[in-house]
């Protein structure tokens, strides 16, 4: 009994009851390592061609009483890139450090502390906010040459739950964002099974809207007045390609491409996907998969990336 306590209790039962006294500090049934992580203190690395502005919108308010009250103001970090720009949503209570303002004054010290291991452990987890960490806006672009630049987050009250959560979850956005306005993100797919091929073909109802498009006087005579009014059609886009499937069914399954992702065919077995938002590149890359999933007795379907699975076998008479 005692191995299973941490300190031994001294008495199991109260001479004048049948109650038991319960030891306080049990051991944990887990005896693994703590991990913590330090996912939201890590900087960020400015590539030379990206630039990242936060700035404060106007956003018109969904149950508003008064005119005053009609209008809020959001801030927003903005990722700017050679062909578009990332909006990623940040709260109040989010400083940054800039790096003309000594970034590296603000990272955490690898020394142990004096008041202990585990007092120096929750530091580095959850460190407190610089005082040269600001909350005001702010433009700033990687470095064109020497040292690459970075971008520290902080949040005011690190013992806040909600503040901890999104310190994390808003710093990976920001990461992600920052590779793919830089890189962009690429996931291959792969169809394996007899029969199974894919091809790119041209969507025949955008043909159509395009050339409808073009003889329509209306817009003619717009562009003739105002060419900005139709701006927000773009010809170079249409016709719009999709993608043509055939996974074992009986029918040929069309898939329409979102205009921000690119898809190329190499061999029909093999479909690339690439993009600058991770999230919309990943979400297309399962709807494709979901059309066949991989199976387990014959190792069939639709894999993304370096996707495994593990075989089964089947029964035998």
């Amino acid at each position: 009994m005692s191995g299973f306590y941490s300190s031994r209790c001294t008495a199991a039962l109260s001479k004048s009851s049948t109650r038991p006294i319960l030891c306080s500090n049990r051991r944990l049934l887990s005896t693994s390592s703590v991990r913590l992580s330090y996912i939201g203190s890590t900087p960020i690395v400015i590539p030379p061609d990206i630039t990242i502005e936060r700035v404060s919108l106007s956003k018109p308010r969904e149950n508003a009483t008064s005119k005053k009250d009609d209008v809020k103001q959001e801030e927003r970090l903005i990722v700017r890139g050679k062909s578009g720009e990332t909006s990623i949503k940040i709260y109040d209570f989010m400083r940054f450090v800039l790096p003309q303002k000594g970034a590296a004054s603000a990272s955490t010290s690898t020394a142990p502390e004096k008041d202990g291991e585990k007092e120096f452990k929750s530091k580095r987890r959850n460190p407190a906010c610089p005082p040269i960490a600001t909350n005001e806006a702010f433009s700033l672009s990687g470095a064109s040459a020497g040292s690459p630049r970075e971008l520290t987050l902080f949040v005011e009250s690190p013992d806040d739950k909600q503040q901890r959560q999104l310190w994390g979850t808003t710093r990976t956005l920001i990461a992600n964002a920052v590779q793919g306005q830089g890189e962009g993100y690429m996931v291959p797919l792969y169809l394996i099974g007899v029969g199974y091929r894919a091809a790119l073909e041209e969507d025949q109802l955008s043909l159509a809207a395009m050339q409808s498009a073009s003889k329509a006087s209306p817009a003619s005579s717009i562009a003739s007045e105002n060419p900005a009014i139709v701006e927000t059609v773009s010809y170079d886009q249409y016709p719009r390609r999709r993608l043509a499937l055939r996974l074992g069914y009986s029918h040929v399954i069309y898939l329409m491409i979102p205009q921000d992702i690119r898809v190329t065919v190499p061999s029909p077995t093999i479909i690339q996907l690439w993009g600058r938002d991770k999230q919309k590149v990943a979400q297309f890359a399962a709807n494709i998969r979901s059309l066949r999933e991989p199976e387990v007795y014959k190792g069939k379907g639709v894999f993304v990336g370096d996707e495994k699975i593990k075989m089964k076998v089947g029964k035998k008479k």
